[in-house]
């Protein structure tokens, strides 16, 4: 027969072991649980600094048209290439290549000599393309052109206010006119308009050169959106017509006649 001690001694000690084994798995858990946390927080630590990192993505710019080697394109083909290489993060020699892509074949053989320096120094600067451009199309009677064109503007026929307003501002900065006096662009301006919407302004206000220029600007829109609304048609007015004695109806006095002759026609016959 077994020792009854014996076989409790070793249940005594089974169970401990058991709840040793349940301690050290409930410690193990635990550990996992903080392991995961801790990686959940890392991984969401990763992303927040990779949505900082990652610029939103935008739209890309068309490309410009390739120059022609007119002075009249290169007023826009120049801020047009310019905002293009800033768009797209261009440098060097990648924005070197891109601009001489942009150029016709005749102004691409005009600048072969700045590709062959850039190439020897293993320097691409775009602005040396852009210098010579602007050196070879230079007008030295630019800035007399421009203010002669600004004084000369007038509003077309068929030009709506808002063209020619905008006409007026280009031109007007074009020739340096945009911090002239009020009462000097107010003169250019008014005397530009058509003579119709000049006249409703001179006979609405007699300070139209002493108020300042955008609120001359507000009266001139104003009465031009007026002047085009709908007129409601007018009813034609009935004119009471007294009749002249003179004026009888030649109807009427055949009328007249007939009935007047058939009395007598009758007296004939009795």
């Amino acid at each position: 027969m077994s020792n009854p001690n014996l076989d409790q001694s070793s249940l005594f000690l089974l169970v401990q072991q058991l709840q040793q084994e349940v301690q050290n798995q409930r410690v193990e858990i635990q550990s996992l649980r903080s392991d995961l946390d801790a990686s959940r927080a890392s991984v969401h630590q990763l992303e927040l600094q990779l949505r900082s990192a990652t610029p939103p993505s935008r739209s890309r710019l068309p490309d410009p048209p390739r120059f022609d080697g007119k002075p009249l394109t290169l007023r826009t083909w120049l801020p047009s290439i310019r905002a293009k290489l800033r768009s797209d993060q261009l440098s060097g020699a990648d924005a070197f290549d891109y601009v001489w892509d942009r150029l016709e074949q005749p102004q691409q053989a005009s600048v072969l000599h700045l590709r062959h320096q850039a190439e020897e120094n293993n320097t691409w600067d775009v602005e040396d393309i852009f210098s010579f451009f602007q050196r070879l199309c230079h007008n030295p009677r630019e800035q007399q052109e421009a203010i002669q064109r600004f004084s000369l503007v007038r509003q077309r026929d068929e030009e709506s206010l808002i063209a020619y307003l905008a006409r007026f501002e280009r031109l007007a900065y074009e020739a340096g006119a945009s911090t002239w006096p009020d009462t000097s662009r107010i003169s250019v301006l008014h005397r530009g308009l058509r003579s119709s919407l000049r006249q409703s302004l001179e006979e609405s206000n007699d300070s139209l050169f002493t108020i300042p220029y955008d609120e001359y600007v507000e009266l001139v829109q104003s009465l031009d959106r007026r002047s085009r609304r709908p007129q409601p048609p007018q009813q034609p007015k009935q004119v009471s017509r007294q009749l002249d004695p003179m004026d009888v109806d030649p109807i009427q006095v055949q009328s007249a006649r007939v009935s007047s002759q058939q009395p007598m026609s009758l007296l004939r016959r009795r």
